[in-house]
């Protein structure tokens, strides 16, 4: 049997009108959202963007600035509301020093404290000066000037390089010494094994009760 044009689109309308009532049909039957609608659940930062530190964080962050460098504790407040992408980038890379540092100065020796301190000042140094020269790199329209910008910046880039590389053998000198003196106690509760055990069996087996 032969189709007709007329026969071939009223069979395609019929089709497709019974997909669409079908597919109605299926979203008036899904159920609606609970009562007070669905949970919002908490996401992340992009990839690009910084996460709001805590107040406790920001407390600790500014305590650190001022105990480093106490002139620069407003510059970072102000920034605040100026500039709060960069104030959040502030205080999150303080905090990391702040966890370098107290790691840095459990060992309690005052001159590596100095000297930690110091590197951290001049840390907080040159991360300014990059973020000024960033800005000005960004504002410069001639070609000449951002050349002269750039090299400006790669030179604190690599200073900054140096600094972080210089605490670094710091933090692993400090555990060189950690791990000498652990080894010292071990060898000293080796030495001590016959001592310790004969002292162990006398509590134990003292017609004394213990206290």
């Amino acid at each position: 049997m032969k189709w007709s044009r007329a026969s071939f689109l009223l069979c395609s309308f019929i089709v497709a009108g019974a997909a669409l009532l079908s597919g109605i049909s299926a979203q008036a039957q899904m159920p609606g959202p609970p009562p007070g609608g669905f949970p919002e659940f908490p996401r992340g930062p992009r990839r690009g963007q910084l996460r709001n530190p805590t107040p406790e964080e920001e407390a600790t962050a500014l305590e650190f600035v001022r105990r480093i460098d106490s002139s620069r504790v407003e510059q970072v407040i102000a920034l605040k509301n100026s500039r709060p992408h960069a104030y959040r980038a502030m205080i999150l890379r303080s905090l990391n020093m702040e966890r370098h540092a107290r790691a840095m100065g459990r060992g309690g020796d005052p001159n590596e404290i100095r000297q930690s301190e110091q590197l951290f000042r001049r840390m907080f140094e040159l991360r300014e000066q990059m973020d000024r020269l960033s800005i000005q790199y960004r504002l410069a329209t001639e070609e000449n000037a951002k050349n002269e910008i750039r090299a400006r910046l790669s030179a604190k880039a690599g200073e900054l390089f140096d600094v972080q590389t210089e605490m670094n053998r710091l933090q692993i000198e400090q555990i060189a010494d950690e791990l000498r003196r652990l080894q010292q106690r071990l060898e000293q509760r080796q030495a001590a094994r016959d001592t310790h055990i004969r002292r162990q069996l006398e509590m134990m087996l003292s017609d004394e009760e213990p206290d």
